[in-house]
């Protein structure tokens, strides 16, 4: 009879299936518990090596036993930290261009840029519709005095009526003294004396009925005690002026106190700045009123006169009343003193 083999110990095969089975039972626990536990058995490991008898040491060991079958596998460690990030890759090769997106919102609107060169003309246009006729202009001045014109054919003879007498002729040459006819009737005296006085008023009224055709062409008009003052409102130099007011039996505008300047002022206000019958023209720095006398009233802008450009020898009135001097070729309002 073989001698009965003493008992041995687990082997570490036995006791890892034992830890495995102990493990695969038990329910999850952490990680740090667990190494905990495998520390805590390599220590009892060892301290057990250490106690073994020294006779059972030095007995003959039996065959090993027939292998356990392996044990199962452990759970899962949990995830490892992410590591760091790599080192950018290269640069891929350029992708298809993809589908086009919708337009966006309209940008702010940008600076104005610079005034670019002019351009050719282009082709003329075709004739538009001709438009309504405009508005009828003021009259313009009087022009002079055309050449007469051919004479006609000669009319048809027509019936004979007496016309109106005509106008007194001139006085003819002085004839010889006559005898000495006996006294006539004191009152026939009279009557050719009273007859003579009336052809000589109705000249005057014909001569005032024609220029006061010639006045109906002024559009304003404005009154200073016996003086009115008329215009068309159009513009015309110095000269000219003179020439037209003189047609119509007057003379430039010439304020001499301060409700005449008053009435002017009144037409300026409307029309702009008008010539006055005031100028230096014969001597510098000298004002004289169109017959050559000195001007014994004025109403000058401060710094007026100057004489700008030694060319300033005519005087106009502005909206406000007061004078300025001008050169006599510009183009001022007319205005006429009747």
């Amino acid at each position: 009879m073989l001698p009965q083999e003493p008992a041995r110990k687990k082997t570490n095969i036995q006791k890892d299936n034992t830890y495995k089975k102990y493990f695969a039972k038990s329910p999850k626990m952490p990680m740090n518990k667990i190494l905990r536990i495998v520390v805590t058995l390599l220590v009892l490991e060892i301290r057990l090596g250490y106690m073994e008898d020294p006779k059972e040491l030095n007995q003959c060991s039996g065959y090993p036993g027939i292998p356990g079958s392996p044990g199962n596998n452990g759970l899962p460690g949990r995830d490892g930290r992410e590591g760091r990030d790599g080192k950018e890759g290269e640069r891929g090769e350029k992708g298809e261009a993809g589908v086009q997106g919708p337009p966006g919102n309209d940008g702010l609107v940008g600076q104005m840029g610079q005034k670019g060169d002019k351009a050719e003309p282009g082709p003329r246009g075709e004739h538009g519709v001709r438009g309504p006729p405009g508005k009828a202009g003021p009259f313009g001045l009087m022009g002079q005095q055309g050449d007469k014109g051919e004479s006609g054919p000669q009319g048809t003879s027509g019936e004979s009526v007496q016309g109106p007498p005509g106008d007194t002729g001139s006085t003819g040459p002085k004839g010889q003294k006559g005898d000495q006819g006996d006294p006539g009737p004191r009152v026939a005296s009279v009557e050719l004396r009273r007859i003579t006085e009336l052809e000589e008023e109705i000249k005057k009224l014909k001569d005032s009925y024609s220029n006061l055709e010639k006045r109906f062409i002024f559009t304003l008009w404005s009154r200073s005690g016996n003086k009115f003052f008329g215009t068309m409102k159009v513009s015309a130099t110095f000269e000219d002026g003179l020439k037209f007011c003189t047609g119509v039996g007057g003379q430039i505008a010439t304020p001499r106190n301060q409700a005449e300047n008053d009435g002017l002022r009144d037409i300026a206000k409307q029309v702009g700045n008008v010539f006055i019958g005031v100028n230096d023209r014969r001597r510098e720095g000298v004002f004289e009123e169109l017959n050559g006398k000195p001007i014994a009233f004025s109403k000058w802008q401060r710094g007026e006169p100057n004489n700008d450009k030694g060319e300033e020898d005519c005087v106009v009135l502005v909206s406000d009343g007061m004078w300025n001097d001008v050169q006599c070729g510009t183009s001022n309002i007319i205005v006429c003193e009747l």
